[in-house]
């Protein structure tokens, strides 16, 4: 029993493993890191996914990121602070699906058959008006050749 206790060893806290990337940059402690915390981040991003979708943007773009925002929680993270580790990377986590939202704000994802039924009708709409004022016009200057005013020929 020994034996066995002396295998199982206990896994090293968020913080011890947070020192060692910090320190050391052990690829190891980050990849336990990642692995420990990894669903706590796709989850923080599931409650963005629809806001995303509906922007046009692809979900794969901020779920790739995973990595990133991890290591930079973890640089970012102060031992000393009262605040655990997990937490702190739930705030990355949801900052970098705002700041990704926002950075993509300002662009519109549309299907080409939308922009080009949007300018025929438009088109089509401003070419109609154009006929119609040439038409009304016609008409107004028709009535006006008519009258036997001499004020006319100035309008």
């Amino acid at each position: 029993m020994a034996i066995e206790r002396n295998k199982r060893k206990k896994a090293p806290c968020d913080n011890t493993l947070v020192r060692r990337v910090k320190s050391t940059g052990c690829n190891e402690s980050f990849k336990l890191l990642s692995e420990r915390h990894e669903k706590l981040f796709y989850k923080m991003c599931q409650k963005y996914i629809p806001v995303i979708l509906a922007k046009g943007l692809r979900r794969e773009d901020l779920l790739s990121d995973k990595d990133f925002v991890m290591f930079k929680a973890i640089q970012s993270y102060k031992i000393n602070k009262k605040c655990k580790f997990s937490t702190w990377l739930g705030n990355c986590s949801k900052y970098h699906c705002l700041t990704f939202i926002n950075s993509n704000n300002r662009f519109v994802d549309m299907e080409d058959d939308t922009i080009n039924m949007f300018l025929t009708d438009k088109s089509k709409q401003d070419y109609d008006n154009e006929v119609n004022l040439k038409d009304e016009k016609d008409y107004v200057f028709d009535i006006l050749t008519k009258l036997k005013d001499k004020r006319i020929k100035k309008v």
